[in-house]
């Protein structure tokens, strides 16, 4: 039985249910701050105000509305006037502009959080990280919770690159995310001096097959409504199953550190999905295994992290262990298969210019990882242990293997436990 979520039930809300009395008054319970005089008076204030944030966003392009709804729902100067914000001013817009969308309300669990937050005040007490009682450890910069509410949630935003799926923010009592059903490119509209720049860099550390002007990034078909919902629904208990795990390990110390290794797994994952340099993309990947391959020692495992490491890009240790892990995942996302897919062609890219006959190359896997190991340990400086190895190979690794990332995070989702115990 589970002890703790991040989340309480998801309010979904549509275009049919949005001025529904039973959401209203959920909303105005939750969103109630203190006693507010001249609520009216207030209310007829601020909806002038947010007037002409609509009128500004209805001559924008898809994405600037729909980024524009969430950047202009944190702007209310009342607490308790959220659920107006949301209900009055910008569900009618949001459902106006993009039919057949979909608004995830997600409560806090805040008992949950509290016992997480009196943990950390716990472990602040002992080690005295900040002469400001209220300051603890790593919380300005790797959160657990503020990650998995935010950047968390950002990921199914993402989820199929290169369309953005949503747009998400948050208020005092949970956080909100707006679905729409046609998905957008983020190459519709990229005319910005800044995408101009980063555009030059996608020739460095790329793969064999990039052409000049190409993108080096495979794209993915996008998720209908029905798919993503039922995803998305998944995905919410996932993290609340995550969060359960970590707050029932056994010492305040170890619950703590891993904490800040999956915020920061979370993040990185997330950085992977939302940018295309190869170099930036598989750096990060690299490192992404080492924060994976850091947990299990910590979490009673005695085996080393190098080992581990190797294990994650093994396509033989997958169909042995993570297999009926990946079958958790919904279909829709095409984990399973995604994943056996990625470490096969993987394995034969950076073998292919060394073993022309495919079955030469499958026997040669461990050979591979090495070659992979080789590289990861590059980002601190060519000049290394067995730095030999750098000349036996052309230094052709296939711009696809970060996508194995996002696909990795979802099998970690859809068993925590389990996942751990195959690799310890």
């Amino acid at each position: 039985m589970r002890i703790f979520n991040l989340f309480e039930k998801p309010v979904v809300i549509t275009e049919k249910n949005y001025q529904d009395f039973e959401i209203s008054s959920m909303l105005e319970k939750l969103h109630y701050t203190d006693v507010m005089d001249d609520r009216s008076e207030k209310w007829e204030e601020e909806k002038k105000r947010f007037q002409k944030i609509i009128e500004n966003l209805e001559k924008g392009k898809k994405w600037e509305v729909l980024t524009g709804i969430t950047d202009g729902l944190n702007v209310g100067h009342y607490g308790n006037l959220f659920p107006d914000y949301l209900l009055k001013i910008f569900s009618p817009f949001f459902f106006k502009k993009f039919p057949n969308g979909k608004i995830w309300f997600l409560p806090f669990n805040e008992n949950s959080m509290n016992h997480f937050m009196t943990e950390e005040a716990i472990l602040a007490k002992k080690y005295e990280p900040s002469n400001d009682p209220f300051v603890l450890a790593q919380s300005l910069g790797i959160d657990f919770d503020a990650m998995l509410n935010s950047i968390g949630l950002e990921i199914p935003m993402f989820v199929r690159f290169p369309y953005l799926q949503g747009s998400m923010t948050g208020s005092t009592k949970g956080v909100v995310c707006f679905v729409i059903n046609d998905p957008i490119s983020i190459y519709g509209d990229r005319l910005i001096l800044h995408e101009k720049l980063l555009d030059k860099t996608k020739y460095v550390y790329t793969d064999s097959t990039w052409e000049p002007f190409s993108n080096p990034r495979h794209t993915y078909q996008t998720l209908d409504m029905d798919k993503f919902s039922k995803y998305f629904d998944w995905y919410i208990e996932s993290l609340n199953q995550l969060y359960d795990f970590v707050l029932n390990l056994p010492d305040l110390e170890t619950k703590r550190l891993v904490s800040f290794s999956l915020a920061r797994i979370c993040f990185d994952t997330y950085l992977i999905q939302i940018i295309e340099q190869p170099y930036l993309r598989k750096m990060l990947f690299f490192t992404l295994l080492d924060k994976y391959a850091n947990l299990i020692p910590d979490l009673g495992s005695s085996r080393d992290e190098t080992e581990i490491w190797r294990d994650l890009l093994s396509h033989s240790f997958f169909d042995n262990n993570f297999k009926n892990i990946a079958e958790k995942v919904p279909e829709s996302l095409e984990v399973l298969p995604g994943m056996r897919d990625n470490l096969q062609r993987t394995i034969g890219h950076v073998l292919h210019s060394k073993y022309e006959d495919w079955s030469e190359i499958e026997s040669h896997e461990e050979e591979a990882i090495n070659f992979l190991r080789t590289y990861r340990n590059s980002h601190h400086g060519y000049l290394i242990r067995n730095r030999s190895d750098f000349f036996k190979h052309t230094g052709d690794i296939p711009n696809h293997l970060p996508d194995y990332s996002l696909d990795l995070w979802h099998t970690f989702l859809a068993d925590p436990k389990k996942f751990v115990e195959v690799l310890k």
